[in-house]
């Protein structure tokens, strides 16, 4: 059995540029998570980061963030970079909506198509918070696989 990935996002729009930060407290007892590398970010790439919990396991927050480029209004392709174990992680993908008040899709991959996922949120005052579900092989599954959150 595969078990799945999945996201929390919180996101933070001031003037012209998206601001994002993240507020989840790890539980107690568990170790400290790994830093990722920050990006670097050309002109109108916005930054959104937050963290997101898998379903499998609820009590474990990972850090992620996505680099967002403009590709037409409300729209943009997206890198997104998590630890995932030791390793940083890197999916491609994108996000369409408004991420200050209204409805606010995605996707994202590895690379090699290993695993897909689709997100689903809304906007509320520039914060979003996303359900993540697998569709690896074409297939949705019935449940979300997990939060993604950023504000």
């Amino acid at each position: 059995m595969r078990k799945a990935l999945g996201f929390t996002v919180t996101v933070c729009v001031t003037g012209l540029s998206l601001l994002a930060a993240c507020a989840c407290a790890a539980d107690a007892g568990q170790p400290p998570k790994p830093e990722l590398d920050k990006p670097v970010l050309k002109d109108g790439e916005i930054l959104v980061s937050g963290t997101f919990v898998w379903s499998g396991k609820p009590k474990e927050t990972h850090d992620i963030y996505a680099v967002l480029k403009p590709k037409a209004a409300n729209e943009w392709t997206a890198t997104y970079t998590f630890k995932w174990g030791k390793n940083n992680m890197t999916y491609l993908g994108a996000m369409k909506g408004d991420l200050k008040n209204g409805v606010l899709t995605g996707e994202g991959a590895p690379k090699d198509k290993s695993r897909t996922f689709v997100f689903e949120g809304t906007a509320k005052n520039g914060s979003v918070d996303f359900k993540g579900i697998e569709t690896t092989g074409g297939k949705r599954v019935n449940q979300a696989t997990g939060t993604f959150k950023t504000r």
